[in-house]
């Protein structure tokens, strides 16, 4: 049986991790890769009259500040009443690490298209292990649908993205919690796969940051790591969704099997490859910019699927 003690070892261990150098920034992603890609530079697109305004959410959906688990998001809009069409940015970061200010610039770039752009604060695996990220995230979903008519948002057109980790939990998310559409940036989409569990299961550490936020390792709780697997949350009911990758296959590990499994089912889904790029390469020109092309495209597609009317023997 999985000890109490082993537990609170790997939960040290990921404390420790985490203040030993495995920050998830700009400015430290940048410092690794431009070795490798010195065209690299931070995207910084143009705010033009996007105002952006912060909000904290709870799970009783309040702004009452006591709240043990009060989280924050930051919602970029132009100034206007109109309802619009709502994408909800997850940051990644290990499951450790990160913040919402990562997808601060696509959040701009997306507000200046017509979008309300929300970033999101989450409970990260020093503060809670797997499914707290989910279930904070599910919540920031709800706190969005209930309070529409201040944000501005139109509930009909509600979509979820995320980067890295952020990519896994919108996967997971979305399956589970009824968006119009998922965008999976360079995330995981099985833990289990052969590919995943070399780097996320490495023998060679004591805890890695996938052991570290489902509580334990694969040989002691498959089943925490199949639950966590977007793969396994897909049905017939899915959203469409949207896989944007890197060249570094470790990253996406899954997302063959989870089109095909998505294909199916009759589920409507893409995946665009920049195979020469980095990991985190949303983060970054030349890459950035062509991402928020590739997402609004998708949007701006559902949105139109959306508009048609549905055939009666259909409904």
């Amino acid at each position: 049986m999985y000890s109490i003690s082993r537990r609170l070892l790997l939960l040290v261990l990921a404390l420790l991790t985490m203040h030993a150098g495995a920050e998830y920034s700009v400015q430290s992603t940048l410092a690794k890769i431009q070795a490798r890609f010195p065209q690299a530079a931070p995207y910084a697109p143009h705010q033009g009259n996007v105002q952006k305004s912060c909000w904290n959410y709870s799970q009783n959906h309040s702004h009452n500040h006591n709240h043990s688990h009060q989280l924050a998001m930051d919602v970029y809009r132009l100034p206007d009443q109109l309802p619009r069409p709502a994408i909800l940015l997850v940051h990644g970061g290990g499951w450790n690490s990160g913040e919402r200010t990562l997808w601060q610039p696509i959040a701009y770039a997306l507000a200046n298209r017509g979008y309300v752009a929300i970033t999101v604060s989450y409970r990260l695996s020093p503060q809670a292990p797997y499914p707290a990220a989910r279930d904070d995230l599910i919540t920031a979903l709800e706190f969005m649908q209930a309070r529409a008519a201040e944000l501005g948002i139109n509930t009909r057109a509600l979509f979820i993205a995320g980067g890295s980790a952020g990519g896994q939990l919108a996967s997971l998310v979305g399956l589970q919690w009824p968006v119009q559409g998922i965008i999976n940036v360079d995330g995981l989409s099985d833990f289990t796969t052969p590919l995943a569990l070399a780097f996320e299961n490495d023998p060679a550490r004591e805890v890695t940051a996938a052991s570290a936020w489902l509580g334990g390792r694969y040989e002691a709780i498959p089943e925490i790591w199949r639950q966590a697997s977007p793969i396994n949350a897909v049905n017939k009911h899915a959203p469409p969704m949207l896989f944007i990758t890197s060249g570094e296959a470790r990253f996406s590990a899954g997302v063959e099997a989870m089109q095909d499994k998505l294909t199916a089912l009759g589920v409507v889904n893409r995946r665009h490859e920049f195979k020469q790029a980095p990991h985190s390469f949303w983060l970054f020109e030349p890459w950035a910019s062509a991402t928020v092309a590739v997402i609004e495209q998708f949007l701006q597609a559902r949105l139109s699927a959306l508009a048609e009317p549905v055939p009666p023997d259909e409904r």
